[in-house]
């Protein structure tokens, strides 16, 4: 299950690389990427896709971990829109 929270640290922000307009558009509530965020990416139930991922235990071995499908789900939706 991926983290709900997307708040990054201090060093890793990318509006602190950028500049002030660009960085005011990343940041605005209103923005599509922001909405698309609040609407889309951030309502998907991981849950119901459990049975589709291993849990890295498979026959013993611990395997590389499953992306989140938050980010696959909002991916796809981007995709076919």
């Amino acid at each position: 299950k991926s983290t709900i929270n997307t708040q990054l640290d201090i060093f890793s922000s990318p509006a602190q690389m950028m500049g002030k307009r660009e960085s005011n558009h990343y940041e605005d509530p209103n923005a599509w990427h922001n909405k698309f965020y609040r609407e889309v990416t951030s309502k998907v139930d991981e849950d119901i896709f459990k049975p589709l991922f291993s849990d890295g235990k498979a026959n013993g071995k611990d395997g590389r971990p499953n992306a989140p499908i938050r980010i696959i789900f909002a991916m796809r939706v981007l995709k076919e829109g």
